[in-house]
């Protein structure tokens, strides 16, 4: 996948803390990086858009305007 600069920075430094975390431990470096992306596309995903969660499946309900007789 292409990240912009920025992103990928994000991600190399979200997959260091979570080694570091872990002890400093080798060897889980690529699942390290695959939490990183996961929580960094989850932080793009909650700051952009409206404000309404992706997820949202329900559509909204139109609001009827009532038209009163005068007579």
């Amino acid at each position: 996948m292409q990240y912009s600069t920025d992103q990928h920075s994000s991600i190399e430094e979200a997959a260091y803390e979570l080694y570091v975390q872990k002890g400093r431990l080798d060897g889980d470096d690529l699942s390290d990086w695959f939490h990183a992306e996961k929580i960094i596309h989850e932080k793009m995903a909650d700051t952009s858009g409206d404000g309404v969660p992706k997820h949202r499946t329900t559509a909204r309900k139109s609001k009827k305007t009532v038209k009163k007789n005068h007579k």
